[in-house]
This record gives C-alpha cells, sequence and structure tokens, in this order.
C-alpha cells in the first residue's frame, strides 16, 4: 500500500481511541524491519497494521503490532491475523487487539494495558475543577515561579537526552535507546519535545505526539534539582491548554499501573489531572510455530530479554 492519506485516514476512522498515534503512516518509515500492511477484500480496504519483524536465534522470530491491527467494522480480527502470519512466516504474531481472545495467547504486555484520558471538549474551568486540588494548587505555584514552557530546539536534544537518562536513574527503570526517542522526532510530523525551564536551566521534558485528535503523552523526564518550582505540572497544564487552543479533542497521558511498584509515583501524579481510565484488553500471541513457541517462552523465562 503506498498512499499516506488513505492510510492515515483508515487509522482515524477505525483505531482505538488510546493508541493511533502507533499505527499513522510514519511509523512505516522506520526503516529496515518495520513494514505496513494493508489488507484488502473485495478490492476493499478492511485493515491496516504496522509490523515490526523481530527476529532471534535458533530461528525464532516474531512479528508485533502495537494497538493493532487496524481494522473496519465487522471485519474477522483472526483472518487479519491469519493474513499477516502468511505474509510473514515467523514463530507468532504479536499484536494487541481492542478485545479479549480465545484463539491467541495472552502475553506480556507491551503497550500499556490503561492509560487517563482528558476530554479537551470541556472548558479549561471544568479541566481544573476536575484536577485533584494539590495539582491545580501546583500549576498555580508554578506559575507564580514564573516557570518558563517551549518546544525544544534541535541543538537542545542533548540536554533533554541527559534529563532522560537522571530520571531512569532516580527511578530504577530502564530507558529506551536514545534512537527510540530520535526516532519519533525524526520521522514523525506530530511530534514534539517541549520543556518547562527555570531561571534558564531546563527541568521537565515531555515527548508529545498528535494524531487523530489526540495529543500523547509518550515519555517525560524532570529534574532532581528545583523540584519545589512543579515544573512538570506546569508542563502538562501548558500542553493540555496548547491542544485544546489546536483544537484537538483529548489528551492521553499513555500509562497508568496499579501493579507495577515502579509505576506508583507517576500513576499518582497522572491522576491528579483528573479524566476517564481507559483499560485495554493487553498483548496476544498468534501461535504459528508450536515447538518454536515452546522454546521462545523457555528462553524468555530464562533470560527475560527475549
Amino acid at each position: 500500500m503506498t498512499d499516506r492519506e488513505v492510510w492515515n485516514h483508515f487509522v482515524i476512522q477505525y483505531a482505538p481511541r488510546s493508541g493511533a498515534f502507533l499505527q499513522q503512516w510514519e511509523v512505516g518509515s522506520w526503516g529496515s524491519g518495520v513494514e505496513r500492511v494493508g489488507i484488502y477484500e473485495d478490492d476493499v480496504l478492511t485493515a491496516v497494521a504496522i509490523v515490526e519483524m523481530r527476529r532471534f536465534p535458533l530461528g525464532l522470530s516474531y512479528t508485533l503490532t502495537q494497538r493493532g491491527p487496524v481494522v473496519k467494522d465487522g471485519t474477522d480480527l483472526q483472518r487479519v491475523v491469519e493474513t499477516i502470519g502468511r505474509e510473514f512466516p515467523v514463530t507468532f504474531v504479536r499484536f494487541e487487539p481492542e478485545s479479549a481472545l480465545s484463539w491467541a495467547k495472552r502475553t506480556i504486555h507491551v503497550s500499556p494495558d490503561a492509560t487517563l484520558i482528558l476530554d479537551l471538549t470541556k472548558s479549561e474551568h471544568e479541566l481544573l475543577a476536575d484536577m485533584h486540588p494539590k495539582t491545580r494548587y501546583n500549576i498555580r505555584l508554578a506559575d507564580k515561579k514564573g516557570v518558563a514552557l517551549r518546544d525544544l530546539r534541535s541543538d537542545e536534544r542533548e540536554t533533554a537526552r541527559e534529563l532522560f537518562e537522571e530520571t531512569a536513574r532516580r527511578g530504577a527503570f530502564r530507558l529506551h535507546p536514545w534512537h527510540h526517542y530520535e526516532r519519533w522526532l525524526n520521522t514523525v510530523s506530530g511530534a514534539r519535545l517541549v520543556g518547562a525551564f527555570y531561571g534558564g536551566e531546563l527541568l521537565a521534558v515531555n515527548l508529545m505526539i498528535d494524531f487523530a485528535g489526540t495529543r500523547t503523552y509518550l515519555h517525560g523526564a524532570s529534574s532532581n534539582t528545583r523540584r519545589d518550582v512543579m515544573a512538570p505540572h506546569a508542563l502538562h497544564w501548558h500542553e493540555i491548554q496548547n491542544a485544546k487552543a489546536a483544537g484537538l479533542t483529548s489528551y492521553d497521558f499513555w500509562g497508568i499501573s496499579d501493579s507495577l511498584p515502579e509505576w506508583k509515583g507517576i500513576t499518582r501524579f497522572k491522576r491528579g489531572f483528573g479524566g476517564e481510565e481507559l483499560s485495554h484488553p493487553g498483548t496476544f500471541d498468534a501461535v504459528q510455530q508450536p515447538m518454536r513457541y515452546w522454546l521462545y517462552r523457555l528462553l524468555r523465562s530464562i533470560r527475560r530479554g527475549i
């Protein structure tokens, strides 16, 4: 399939409320191992998927489609997944459907299985009223302190990278390689780094993605210093206001969790902004080669790196 406009229009029309950005046309331009698949029935487009190929030793491989395949209403998802399996002869097809399934195996989640979404059709007064009182207070405090908010220049990306690494050390979690963030910024038109500054110092930075009427907070980082000026609160409120002014209708915080200890703080922070909590059934594997799939799971249980 070669028509960007047709692809993105289909995704906008049929993708789930959260995560449509993962299936936009530009993501299929990420190079070797990433492909776009369009599926037709009687010359009518019925499904699309950004497919990422992952290969490992011992002949093990799988395809990954996050928040997809995106299917037209009434389309048989199992047939779509089987079609992808025929196109890519892999050990299994990993994908993220909109509802739980009996014919595929649930596996570790790749995308968040729960998120928080703000309705930007509400007035700013209503959005503030929906927030926790402490969140409203911190937003006003940051404004009084004079926290400055703006998009980052390309020559400020190195400072942003350092802030992401500082945040990962503080939270004791594994960070994506920096090229993961650069890939979004360099290939997706709706991707931006936005920062909060105080006294000229970058204190907080967010990677934001605009697509399908939604602004998604994909990743964020904050400094260990001057936490008293509440830069992350100011940054999100700025992005909420900016998205609303741009005509977007939703603000997706992209991930909350009550079960992961390392997510406890960020989940509490996000819930302070109010909004609707939305659950996703998770990630599933459609197995094509049962013996190799058994071997894959055995190796994964040993190394947790596959």
